[in-house]
């Protein structure tokens, strides 16, 4: 959710059935290209004093004095998303090198312009 690119209005026979949609869609975004506030609201939907209806105006600035860092995630995700990274790496460096046939500077072309690739 990021107000730029979408709204996001759930419903509910109450406000617990409502929140739990809220949660499940948060959940199910997917955005890609930009950074979202996803993670954030998720942990607001999902805090037990928004859960109760027991929130101020203040309620952010109470809840995170120190400002909202997010969860890293547990020791096994960070390694798999570690691994991924790396290959990605890995793979883009790869495919930088590799010559093309369409590169203008392809082995194939200049053995064309030579006249030796008839």
């Amino acid at each position: 959710y990021d107000p730029m690119i979408a709204k996001l209005i759930t419903w509910g026979a109450d406000r617990e059935q409502a929140r739990q949609r809220m949660m499940d869609a948060l959940d199910s975004f997917d955005i890609r290209g930009v950074t979202t506030n996803i993670v954030f609201l998720n942990a607001l939907v999902s805090h037990p004093a928004f859960a109760s209806g027991a929130i101020s105006t203040g309620f952010i600035g109470e809840e995170y004095p120190e400002g909202f860092s997010g969860d890293g995630g547990s020791a096994e995700q960070q390694e798999l998303f570690a691994v991924i990274a790396g290959y990605l790496r890995a793979e883009a460096r790869l495919r930088a090198t590799h010559v093309h046939a369409s590169d203008a500077d392809s082995p194939w072309k200049m053995l064309k312009r030579t006249g030796s690739g008839n």
